[in-house]
């Protein structure tokens, strides 16, 4: 049990370290500080705890459950594949197969903290200690922007002072942006949300990471947090029988998205707003990162024949334009052809529907897996290529998520059981 608690500590650290310093350290930059990338200290972590992971697993009779074994197994393929082609990388771009190789650590690292079923209930006992890491980091942007006291030059978004700035096109600036703040933003919020035990608090945490999010300027980011809880709100009402206010809640969100598409979307009212959420939906299908992301597509579909099959890892850097694979779940169509492709969307597909069909008793882990598995749903359809560490850190707590569900339920029907036997 020691060894056990030990190692979820260690995981806490870590956590702190991948949720808190990585993404502090360019928001200390725009302050006009130069301070050292965390991403390697991290990596190292990372890969420590695999090992530590594996070792419980194996030496101390840790079991893992079918599920985990299966998202584990698929990890595997995909480093395998990498591996494969580094000889090649490393002649076109060996900073390239580093960060990688650091990447692949984290992804591992998570994956393993995330199917610890003692770091959920740690999380469920100490939330207090969770809900203070997520006002520290959420809270963070919005200091900023008040310290820097020129938002408004930049439409109040961090995003556009990045750029202004030109602190994301650094070689040592990978995995630190303002994407990644704001998706991590969202999953802290998720985890916040379902700790907080009065709906006050609900509210007072939901408004304070729409700022946040607002401030950091990820977009994507934003349109997957504010779909992933109403959904999940949807769902619980759903589950709760409270078939009028499931009925209110969804007509009023509806009606907000009509309005939205026929009165904002296209509009050129709205082109030079200082909002940059209106600004964006005026532009349409002519907004900046829209037709960046189009452009890649149609690039991509033109040869994506030659790769449909078995893939192309990195084909994008092979062909010498790093940086445009499609970024979304079509990624693994290219990077691993369409049996990865498949498996992938089946994977996630399968995890959230058990989740969501089988959800009885409140588990944290459950209600923070379909919120996630939302989310980052979402994201891989429209913005994300789905192979970064959120991905395999979200299917790490589905498939802790479905192995506690499960547990309990057998608790469930032996407790029926035991209770039947007495009464005969």
């Amino acid at each position: 049990m020691r060894r056990y608690l030990t190692l979820t500590s260690f995981n806490f650290l870590i956590l702190s370290l991948f949720f808190l310093v990585i993404e502090w350290r360019w928001q200390v930059e725009l302050l006009g500080y130069v301070v050292p990338n965390p991403y390697y200290l991290v990596a190292v972590l990372c890969g420590l705890t695999s090992v530590a992971s594996v070792t419980k697993f194996t030496a101390f009779n840790g079991r893992m459950s079918v599920l985990g074994m299966v998202v584990l197994g698929f990890m595997l393929y995909c480093f395998v594949v990498f591996v494969v082609n580094i000889p090649e990388l490393t002649k076109i771009d060996m900073q390239y197969v580093i960060v990688e190789c650091g990447a692949s650590a984290i992804n591992f690292g998570l994956f393993f903290i995330a199917i610890d079923e003692t770091l959920w209930g740690a999380l469920d006992k100490h939330h207090r200690m969770a809900l203070l890491v997520y006002v520290l980091f959420t809270a963070v942007p919005i200091f900023v922007m008040m310290v820097l006291g020129n938002g408004a030059d930049a439409n109040y978004s961090l995003r556009r002072l990045v750029y202004l700035l030109d602190l994301s096109s650094g070689a040592d600036n990978h995995g630190v942006s303002y994407q990644s703040y704001g998706d991590k933003i969202a999953m802290l919020t998720f985890l916040a949300l379902l700790l907080c035990r009065r709906k006050v608090q609900k509210v007072c945490l939901f408004c304070l990471s729409l700022v946040s999010l607002y401030i950091v300027g990820s977009k994507a980011s934003l349109i997957g947090f504010l779909f992933a809880t109403v959904v999940y709100f949807l769902i619980e009402t759903y589950k709760r029988k409270g078939i009028l206010k499931f009925t209110v809640f969804l007509t009023v969100t509806l009606v907000m998205l009509l309005y939205g598409a026929f009165h904002v979307v296209g509009n050129e009212a709205y082109l030079d707003s200082e909002n940059w959420i209106l600004q964006s939906l005026a532009s349409g299908e002519k907004e900046e990162s829209v037709e960046s992301r189009r452009d890649i597509l149609k690039m991509n579909r033109e040869t994506l024949r030659s790769r449909f099959l078995l893939g192309d890892y990195a084909f994008d850097l092979k062909i010498g334009r790093p940086g445009t694979a499609s970024h979304n779940a079509l990624m693994f169509l290219e990077y691993y052809g369409i049996f990865g492709f498949v498996f992938f969307l089946s994977l996630w597909c399968y995890l959230l529907f058990v989740l969501i069909r089988y959800k009885g008793v409140k588990i944290l882990a459950v209600d923070y897996s379909i919120m996630s598995l939302l989310f980052y749903g979402i994201l891989i359809i429209v913005a994300r290529g789905g192979g970064g560490y959120l991905t395999y850190w979200t299917l790490g707590s589905a498939a802790a998520a479905v192995k506690l569900m499960r547990d309990e339920r057998k608790r469930s029907l032996a407790a029926g059981d035991l209770l039947y036997l007495n009464e005969r």
